[in-house]
């Protein structure tokens, strides 16, 4: 019973570092097109 809730802990902290990483990322690439558009 508490190994399935800490794999289901381990999974949720997880999926939250995933979401956090692919937010950042969104921001990385509208900061990249915008120093596109700055270049063209």
């Amino acid at each position: 019973m508490s190994l399935a809730f800490n794999q289901k802990e381990q999974l949720l902290s997880i999926l939250e570092e995933i979401l956090v990483l692919d937010s950042q990322q969104v921001k990385w690439n509208k900061k990249l097109k915008s120093l596109d558009f700055i270049f063209e």
